[in-house]
């Protein structure tokens, strides 16, 4: 008696159909991953001062001293100093603009936010960060207290 073997695998045609879905897919998938980079990069460097507007006010709390966040808009960076020593510095990523750092009190530019020994802001602000392409600006808006939030518009 002889006996079949049962083959298995995949016939080419199966494995051409199946590169083809892939192709198709990916076709359609790889332009809106491309997408999301500036826009991601522009949530990414607003977290990024939002996260030194929040190191300065903690380190002026523990420390019981003096903290600012000082912005440079024309190199696009920002240095946190607590008690007169530079703890953290930024630069903004490629692609991304530190628009303005803005005084709410007075509507004027500013480039330096103090943080007092109680972690009170002065003064409050918004900071406008703008992104390449078609990426929504970010706004982060730091109050007298010293908590800030991140807006987009």
């Amino acid at each position: 008696m002889r006996f079949m073997r049962k083959q298995s695998g995949f016939t080419l045609i199966e494995l051409m159909v199946t590169v083809a879905i892939v192709a198709i897919i990916l076709s359609v998938a790889i332009p809106n991953f491309f997408g999301w980079k500036p826009e991601r990069q522009l949530a990414g460097a607003a977290s990024d001062i939002q996260g030194a507007l929040h190191m300065a006010r903690l380190g002026a709390l523990r420390e019981n001293s003096a903290a600012a966040v000082d912005f440079d808009i024309a190199a696009e960076s920002y240095t946190v100093t607590v008690n007169g020593r530079t703890v953290r510095s930024g630069q903004m990523p490629v692609g991304v603009d530190l628009a303005s750092v803005t005084d709410l009190g007075t509507a004027t530019a500013t480039s330096s936010i103090a943080f007092d020994s109680r972690g009170l802001a002065n003064p409050s602000v918004d900071i406008r960060v703008n992104g390449s392409g078609s990426s929504t600006p970010r706004r982060i808006r730091l109050n007298l207290s010293g908590s800030s939030k991140i807006f987009r518009n």
